[in-house]
């Protein structure tokens, strides 16, 4: 029996194609590895959403391939869709697939073995206008994701995702709820809608509140355990959906809305498509419609003509918006991006600063949502590893719970009553058990 080992970089659209591709390979007899010594092949799927992202994936080429040179390498996704040139002067790597070609990678690869020069395979993303997805491959994990949507047609003027990803198209509802079904099957209990822009789902097909419509279908799949929604822009959330994710015990209490700047002058250079005061009006119409809601926010600092006051006005939003935390992200230079050729740069080290400014800002606000449930008691789903003696879950407002590790709680739900913060997790006891159909 060969093997494979996985190596994934980025966001949770490639986590839901690795499984995709775990799947295929498991289903040609291969086993998947944990080791990367101990594999025969090696797959690679790449991110290049920013500059330390190419630099780790060449790093993690040059590593694996010192590490096991007799093993076939695979460098597949976003990087190898735009720099497949770079990555052919790697050393040791075998095949390089576009985004969209490393679905047809058995078209190509046939079994282990060395190619010099690579075989490259990589259409112009342009040409793309179907959307791969297929029933992934979790083990032992207690979550699943299902991609519902790729690409993206709002090229704001950082992001080179629309030149790696292409045009925003859909799966079909069939096909998603056929998903579900077998996810369900298998045991899992939470499964994750992803996209590159799953708000626009559906979009392309001219449907209108498509997303709240595909949630409306999946909430009623007998032993549904939870949907979770990935990021989410705010012009695309509805007071439909809202409704339909507040109405409904079977999806999260969370909403991932990225900001990316609190000042009106920057959101218009970065072609975000809202003003600060139109995120605030989605915020604030979320916020009324939920007891308690996990909130969290995307931010980009040093752009390109962000001043003090510009920093200032996304530092005070920030602090004004109940969020429950933050990812902060220094702006990265990418070429292919309107960015890339905008005057009034900002100095590296300034962009650090500020970036170590509001993930202090972003640590407050976690630890001030995170007290308010000490004391109280909350819905966790956990998961299967054993963490020294603890079994970590989440709730449904994305919150980390950690208890006494038992058996009996692996991929199961549990009320547990909250006793204390710790770092970033809260610790409880548990209240009371659930079985495996609530």
């Amino acid at each position: 029996m060969c093997t494979v080992f996985f190596q994934t970089f980025g966001c949770k659209v490639n986590q839901a194609e690795t499984a995709s591709l775990s799947n295929e390979f498991c289903q040609r007899g291969y086993e998947i590895v944990n080791n990367v010594c101990d594999a025969d092949v090696i797959f690679i799927n790449t991110c290049t959403v920013t500059h330390r992202s190419d630099a780790k994936c060449r790093h993690t080429i040059r590593k694996f391939n010192k590490i096991n040179p007799q093993a076939t390498i695979i460098v597949a996704g976003c990087y190898a869709q735009v720099s497949w040139k770079d990555i052919s002067t790697i050393k040791g790597v075998d095949y390089i697939l576009g985004v969209q070609d490393k679905f047809k990678l058995f078209d190509y690869f046939r079994k282990p073995g060395k190619k010099n020069p690579p075989v490259i395979i990589v259409h112009p993303i342009e040409t793309v206008t179907e959307t791969e997805s297929k029933e992934g491959y979790f083990p032992n994990r207690t979550r699943a994701l299902v991609k519902i949507q790729d690409g993206c047609n709002q090229m704001c003027s950082y992001c080179i995702v629309p030149f790696t990803r292409g045009r925003a198209r859909s799966v079909s509802d069939d096909e998603v709820i056929h998903q579900f079904k077998n996810l369900i099957i298998q045991g899992y209990k939470e499964i994750v809608l992803t996209g590159v822009h799953i708000g626009k789902y559906g979009e392309e097909r001219k449907e209108k509140d498509s997303l709240a419509t595909l949630l409306e279908k999946i909430i009623k799949i007998p032993h549904l355990g939870r949907i979770r929604l990935s990021s989410i822009d705010s012009v695309d959330i509805t007071d439909r959906l809202i409704s339909t994710v507040a109405d409904s015990d079977k999806i999260c209490n969370h909403f991932h809305i990225p900001l990316q700047s609190g000042s009106d002058k920057i959101l218009k250079l970065m072609n975000r498509p809202y003003t600060v005061k139109e995120y605030l009006d989605t915020i604030e119409a979320i916020v009324s419609k939920f007891d308690t809601i996990g909130l969290g926010t995307d931010i980009i600092t040093g752009f390109p003509g962000e001043s003090k006051n510009d920093f200032k006005n996304t530092f005070e939003l920030i602090t004004e918006v109940p969020f429950t935390y933050l990812h902060v992200f220094p702006f990265s230079l990418r070429k292919l991006t309107k960015a890339y050729s905008m005057k009034k740069k900002i100095d590296p080290a300034v962009t650090l600063k500020r970036a170590k400014t509001l993930r202090k800002l972003g640590s407050e606000k976690k630890e001030h949502f995170f007290s308010q449930w000490i004391g109280e008691t909350i819905k966790v789903l956990f998961e299967s590893r054993n963490i020294n003696g603890t079994i970590k879950g989440l709730s449904s407002e994305y919150i980390p719970v950690r208890v006494k590790f038992q058996d009996e709680l692996i991929n199961s739900f549990a009320l547990v009553k909250i006793r204390k913060m710790k770092n970033n997790y809260l610790t409880g006891t548990i209240t009371k058990k659930y079985n495996n159909k609530n």
